[in-house]
C-alpha cells in the first residue's frame, strides 16, 4: 500500500509494509565521524574516505561503519589533508580525480607529513595499467577501479598489514 501526502510543500511517500530493519542514513558534516557503531569488531580500523562524489563517499563510509570501522569523510584534497592532520587514520581510501588537488598530489603531501603511517588505497575511475603503475609510484598500497563492490573492498582490507 502506498500513501502520499503533502507537508509544507514537500512530498512524502510511505510504502507499506515497512522493512523490518531500516538503517539510519548518515548526515555527518564533512570530516566528522559518521558514527561509532560496532567498535568491538576485531579488525576495526580508522578510515578516511576521500571522494568528491558526496553520495558515493557517504555510502562507502556508511558501509564501512556498519562493519565496525570509524570513518571520516573528505570531499576534496585540501580537506583530506586537514582531516589527516586531525584524525590520523589507519587507512585512507582516496579518489584520484579530485576537484582541487588530485589524489597523487594529496598522497605526496601526506607522505611528507612527520610520522605518516596511514595506508593509502586508490579508489578511482582511472584503471589503465599506467594508472595503476602511477598509483604504486605515488605510494598507494592498493589500486581499486570504480565501480567497486563491498566484497572487493573487504578483500583489499584483508591484504593490509595486520598491524592496521
Amino acid at each position: 500500500t502506498t500513501s502520499q501526502g503533502k507537508e509544507r510543500g514537500s512530498q512524502i511517500i510511505i510504502r507499506l509494509p515497512l522493512p523490518a530493519h531500516t538503517a539510519p542514513v548518515p548526515t555527518a558534516k564533512p570530516g566528522a565521524p559518521i558514527g561509532h557503531a560496532l567498535r568491538h569488531v576485531k579488525h576495526a580500523r580508522s578510515i578516511l574516505v576521500v571522494d568528491d562524489n558526496e553520495i558515493a563517499a557517504k555510502a562507502l563510509a556508511r558501509l564501512l561503519e556498519l562493519r565496525g570501522h570509524e570513518v571520516h569523510i573528505a570531499y576534496n584534497g585540501s580537506d583530506a589533508i586537514e582531516q589527516y592532520k586531525e584524525f590520523h587514520p589507519n587507512v585512507i581510501i582516496l579518489d584520484i580525480g579530485l576537484p582541487d588537488i588530485d589524489g597523487y598530489e594529496v598522497a605526496r603531501i601526506l607522505q611528507e607529513e612527520k610520522n605518516f603511517s596511514s595506508t593509502l588505497i586508490a579508489l578511482t575511475g582511472y584503471g589503465q595499467p599506467e594508472d595503476k603503475e602511477r598509483a604504486r609510484n605515488a605510494g598507494f598500497f592498493l589500486h581499486l577501479t570504480k565501480p567497486v563492490s563491498l566484497k572487493e573492498i573487504e578483500a583489499a582490507f584483508r591484504k593490509l598489514p595486520s598491524a592496521l
